[in-house]
């Protein structure tokens, strides 16, 4: 699996939604679209074990991205990532309820990053569409 914020990826998976949009957003057989292309699973699960962890700090450090206070580097990348493509499909369906799957992105049982991370995009998307996103 590449790095969601790789960016040939990332432009591809949003071509991707745009396509699939074009086709079934008017469909009355959809009743709701989960969202995908920042997680390895149907859940939000990026990173669990410490090697995949170190593997997608270092990467994202090498793409430009730091760490903050609270965030390791592969969390402020993800983060970005997961705007930038829950954005496109916020623009690409505008008639069809989107979900997001939640849990704990990166870091394994117990780790402090988990509790911060996907609470960050439940609150960015819901002061976007405050009563269109299931999570």
């Amino acid at each position: 699996m590449p790095v969601p914020w790789e960016h040939l990826a990332k432009a591809k998976w949003k071509q991707f939604i745009v396509a699939i949009a074009a086709r079934y957003d008017n469909n009355p057989q959809l009743h709701y679209m989960v969202m995908s292309g920042f997680q390895q699973t149907g859940e939000c699960y990026i990173a669990n074990t410490q090697a995949a962890i170190d593997f997608f700090n270092a990467n994202a450090e090498a793409a430009g991205y730091q760490a903050t206070d609270t965030l390791p580097a592969g969390l402020v990348a993800w983060e970005a990532t997961v705007k930038e493509i829950v954005a496109q499909y916020m623009t690409s369906f505008p008639n069809t309820p989107l979900l997001i799957t939640g849990a704990r992105p990166h870091g394994g049982p117990g780790a402090a990053v988990r509790q911060v991370a996907m609470p960050d995009i439940f609150d960015w998307v819901s002061r976007r569409i405050p009563d269109g996103l299931g999570f």
